[in-house]
């Protein structure tokens, strides 16, 4: 492992003149692996390349060596998203939103979006707990500054665009976008909002610099017996909108006529905090405190649940690629499963392959006396690049008394 590296925070207009002058820095060696992989399975051939891409899916995890960031006083990374090549975006539970380039190091703070004065907040702060890019990558949405509300950035520049509101009453959990300028959030209030993001609004909430609009929705769903709306994932192929509950409910809408088409109650479904779409395979896999649950909703009788072997500390974060599922759990340590076979994935010698992470950054300070006690990071997220041979993980520690953060990227 690498000596953690210790960014200095600087501010958006200074992203802004980073964005234009960091060519020399961008890293060439996924780009190396993945042309390595290529030519010996075949450059030319679709089936040749999809097995090269499974192939690395499945050994990438026993190379991976990790390089750790010390971020001091943010307090636990829960969301995160590939920016490029080099830069990832954080939000944190102190509501903080962060660039961190992973090769020099350089980190960025961005300008949370305030909410009209006329709007509540939500009863406590919760943080950002979903970041989404667009199809296009033209649109960053997070959580705003008031946490029931959504905050649209246009990329690369993070320039505001707009903020909205009146939809939830308390934090919003998650958010998708179904098109490139249509996207759906999730709240704890137990509602889904549809939201259309237009940049030609005269309705600006500050007459200086920064400006950007204030918009409502086009439309507030109650989920039913779902309660507090924790996860989504969507098909597009069909259209289809699947979300979890913390009263562990499975729903899937219609997302064409805004209907709730399938609702599941399901066994091991405690805590179901993270879910995602496996396209290839064409069901849904949802993680739970001590799950991993796979449902087809084509044939939704048919349910597999695999118990981690992390036991019950919890799946925080999952992730699906070329029929590898990637889960990040409460206990420091990254697991993989593979959606063939519903096994752990192994190492040459036999052991279940697993990536630990390192001990991150705690305030000492603001903890209390009971921080002598060494607490595990929990994996809240975790993100491939493009080429899927570098793994970003972040997190902290589980309890919400203790601050800190971990942040490591793999490769």
């Amino acid at each position: 492992m690498e000596s953690p590296k210790k960014p200095k925070i600087q501010s958006n207009s200074t992203l802004k003149k980073y964005l234009f002058t960091r060519e020399k820095h961008l890293s060439k060696a996924p780009y190396l692996y993945s042309y390595t992989w290529a030519r010996q399975y075949g450059l030319f051939n679709d089936r040749a390349r999809k097995l090269a891409k499974r192939q690395a899916a499945l050994n990438m995890p026993q190379l991976f060596k990790e390089k750790e960031f010390i971020l001091e006083y943010f307090n636990k990374i829960f969301a995160s998203q590939w920016l490029d090549k080099n830069l990832v975006v954080m939000g944190t539970k102190c509501n903080k939103l962060i660039v961190l380039d992973v090769v020099t190091g350089r980190m960025f703070d961005i300008p949370s979006l305030k909410s009209s004065s006329s709007c509540a907040a939500a009863p406590d702060s919760c943080g950002i707990h979903s970041i989404e890019i667009n199809p296009s990558r033209t649109y960053l949405a997070t959580g705003a500054e008031t946490t029931n509300d959504l905050a649209i950035y246009k990329l690369p520049t993070f320039d505001p665009l707009c903020v909205g509101e009146l939809a939830h009453k308390d934090w919003i959990y998650d958010m998708t976008w179904l098109t490139d300028d249509t996207i759906v959030t999730g709240s704890k209030d137990s509602t889904i909002a549809i939201w259309k993001i237009k940049e030609q609004n005269t309705d600006m909430y500050n007459t200086l610099p920064p400006r950007y609009s204030h918009i409502s929705p086009e439309c507030i769903k109650r989920c039913g017996s779902a309660e507090k709306i924790r996860s989504f994932a969507y098909c597009k192929g069909r259209q289809e909108l699947a979300l979890s509950s913390l009263n562990e409910y499975f729903q899937t809408w219609d997302m064409n006529r805004t209907k709730q088409v399938l609702q599941l109650s399901l066994p091991h479904f405690r805590e179901p905090v993270c879910m995602t779409y496996c396209n290839e395979r064409q069901m849904y896999a949802v993680g739970s405190q001590a799950h991993v649950t796979f449902i087809d909703t084509r044939t939704p009788q048919q349910i597999t649940s695999i118990k981690s072997k992390e036991g019950n500390s919890g799946i925080r974060s999952i992730s699906v690629r070329h029929d590898v599922i990637t889960l990040g759990t409460g206990l420091s340590v990254v697991i993989f499963l593979d959606v063939r076979t519903k096994q752990f994935l192994e190492t040459p010698s036999g052991k279940h392959c697993q990536l630990v992470v390192s001990e991150g950054w705690t305030n000492k300070e603001n903890n209390s006396p009971l921080m002598r006690t060494r607490y595990s990071n929990s994996i809240f997220t975790h993100k491939y690049d493009d080429t899927g041979v570098r793994l970003f993980t972040a997190g902290g520690p589980m309890p919400s008394d203790i601050q800190g953060n971990y942040v490591g990227i793999w490769s």
